[in-house]
């Protein structure tokens, strides 16, 4: 493990058995790919029929493509769903952790982008993957035909006490004494609904990457001079890193021609639920289709 990205072999094969189990959960056609970047071969699970609007979606820190896959419900059936693996976020990605202090992670995704062959595109991003998709569609202005952000990074920053006795205090202590009581804590002050396959791949991700806790910049306000790209940003309420008002204020101060909304009983992982999935998709569908 050169890179440093992941404890030992061990630890990046339960993550990699891991990675299996959430593709047996897309509901759709699927394939694999890699791609040429300058960061090397870069790993893109494609899902869904080739005949529908492209759509790029770009997971969160230590998820995978597989992994937000299967949370996309019926946008697979929707669109054609381009999932690339995130350098040094994911097993499936590139052993490498690209600089937060460039723009390293929108060149690789552009790098990503042109070698699928796609000239323009729809960007979705999540948590972390919002903040690449946002630096990249400010890189590919004219390109990026229509911006999603879920929980984005790179907005607002968080109340530090929350981080510390929500997340931090919690993820240490299970770390330190791995049981399920403890793994229960922690997962629960991320995510807004019980999973037991993402708490318990959440517990084997924290012990098995080597972490790097540090947040992405916050976005300029000079970045985005003429920016014009249609963006729909959605926060939740109860998101212990990105407060969901502070966030949509942040958004609309940077693009005030943007699309937003504060989602209801949602920590910084939404609702696992089908019914959530379903709501989800139907309202990205009707934002990428021009229908809203």
């Amino acid at each position: 493990m050169g890179q440093g990205i992941f404890k030992n072999v061990a630890a990046k094969a339960k993550l990699e058995a891991w990675y299996d189990r959430f593709l047996l959960k897309i509901a759709a056609p699927f394939e694999r790919r890699t791609v040429s970047t300058a960061c090397g071969p870069s790993h893109v699970l494609v899902v869904g029929n080739a005949s529908n609007p492209p759509l790029v979606c770009v997971h969160g820190a230590l998820g995978s493509s597989a992994h937000a896959a299967s949370e996309r419900g019926p946008l697979v059936e929707r669109f054609q769903v381009f999932l690339p693996d995130v350098p040094g976020q994911s097993v499936r990605g590139t052993e490498m952790r690209l600089s937060l202090d460039t723009d390293a992670h929108a060149r690789w995704l552009v790098d990503v982008i042109n070698a699928l062959g796609l000239t323009e595109v729809n960007l979705y991003g999540v948590s972390w993957g919002g903040y690449i998709a946002l630096q990249t569609a400010l890189a590919l202005r004219g390109r990026v035909r229509k911006l999603v952000l879920l929980v984005p990074a790179g907005l607002v920053g968080g109340s530090a006490w929350a981080g510390i006795t929500q997340v931090a205090i919690p993820l240490t202590r299970y770390r330190c004494f791995p049981n399920e009581k403890n793994l229960q804590a922690f997962y629960n002050g991320l995510f807004s609904t019980w999973d037991a396959d993402w708490a318990h791949y959440l517990g084997d991700a924290v012990q098995s990457f080597v972490l790097n806790l540090r947040a992405p910049p916050l976005a300029r306000k000079a970045e985005f001079s003429g920016y014009e790209t249609p963006t729909f940003v959605l926060g939740g309420r109860d998101d212990v890193h990105f407060r969901g008002d502070r966030l949509i204020e942040r958004a609309k101060d940077l693009m005030p021609h943007a699309h937003v909304a504060v989602l209801d009983k949602c920590k910084h992982g939404p609702p696992t639920t089908t019914e959530f999935r379903t709501w989800m998709a139907d309202r990205v569908t009707a934002f990428i289709l021009n229908q809203n």
